[in-house]
């Protein structure tokens, strides 16, 4: 007997309805624009995020090739706080190299004019009076003027030399009491001496209690002659010193009646060697002044800052800590 074996009917698939058909390439189509828009975002926000950096890093090569003013993107139009600031901060420090690199220069022609300056003098002077060119009292003065100017040159090569010792932390500040009235009393008596204070009031403010601190009374002197020198320079007639006594600190102001200080040089008074404006080039000196009285007040726990400046005058403020808070 044959057994008939029974099998499954064959269904036919159906064809896929042209809706559905649609629908695939519908999605399948924004899917596609959906990445490329995606893909071109990234692109657009990376360009805009790497182009500002790609300047930078053109700018860094530039500087270090010697030119302080490079080319760099406008920080207003960078959307990117972060970026803008870091555009904004590469340029102030452009600007402040290409600052120092002129002050570098302007320390260079200075330092060999004020130290050739002297030499020559002397030399010349003390070759005359050697020749018989000049005799008697005029012989004298040109001894004077050469001991004189011997003076000067000593003392911008001791400032060299201090600024080297001070700037590497090596300064040796004495301990010992002083009382701050008869300390600027002193130095009153002793600028009051010099020909370039011959019509300038020098006045200290009664403080009405006897000041006593404890530290190195030359760092002190050398400080305020500084301060009482450089209000000489700017063309000042009347000085007056205040003094405020603290529990934790001692202050001594310095006031003048001189030209001021102009607002472009304010940043830079306390660098090392600068020397101001041109006319204020021509004075005598290093640009170590104010830098050596920082350096100084610093070994006593305190500071030298500049408190205000104008056309009218300007104040200069020198802070000394106590023994007992300094440490």
């Amino acid at each position: 007997m044959n057994t008939i074996q029974s099998q499954a009917p064959i269904t036919s698939v159906p064809p896929l309805n042209n809706d559905l058909v649609h629908t695939y390439i519908t999605i399948m189509v924004s899917i596609g624009i959906i990445t490329l828009c995606g893909w071109a975002i990234v692109y657009v926000l990376s360009r805009s995020l790497t182009q500002p950096l790609r300047q930078l890093a053109i700018a860094a090569e530039q500087i270090s090739s010697g030119n302080y003013t490079p080319s760099l993107p406008n920080s207003s139009k960078i959307k990117e706080a972060e970026i803008s600031q870091l555009v904004h901060s590469f340029d102030e420090m452009a600007n402040r190299l290409g600052q120092l690199e002129r002050m570098r220069t302007d320390l260079l022609a200075g330092v060999s004019h004020e130290l050739r300056t002297p030499v020559t003098s002397i030399r010349g002077m003390i070759q005359a009076v050697k020749d018989g060119v000049v005799k008697g009292a005029d012989a004298d003065e040109f001894m004077q003027i050469s001991m004189d100017e011997a003076k000067r040159l000593q003392t911008m090569v001791n400032d060299l030399l201090d600024f080297s010792s001070m700037e590497a932390g090596e300064v040796f500040a004495e301990k010992q009491s002083i009382q701050i009235d008869s300390t600027l009393d002193q130095i009153v008596a002793q600028v009051q001496a010099l020909p370039s204070f011959a019509d300038v009031s020098v006045t200290v403010n009664p403080n009405g209690s006897e000041i006593v601190w404890v530290g190195d009374e030359s760092h002190v002197k050398q400080i305020l002659l500084n301060l009482l020198g450089n209000s000489v320079a700017a063309n000042a007639t009347q000085i007056k010193i205040g003094v405020l006594n603290q529990s934790d600190f001692l202050s001594i102001d310095v006031t003048d009646n001189g030209k001021g200080i102009s607002e472009s040089e304010v940043p830079f008074i306390f660098e090392r060697y600068y020397r101001g404006d041109s006319k204020r080039k021509k004075k005598h000196g290093l640009g170590l002044g104010l830098t050596i009285s920082r350096l100084l007040a610093k070994a006593h726990g305190g500071t030298v800052e500049l408190i205000q400046t104008s056309p009218e005058g300007t104040t200069f403020r020198l802070t000394l800590a106590h023994p007992d808070t300094s440490a």
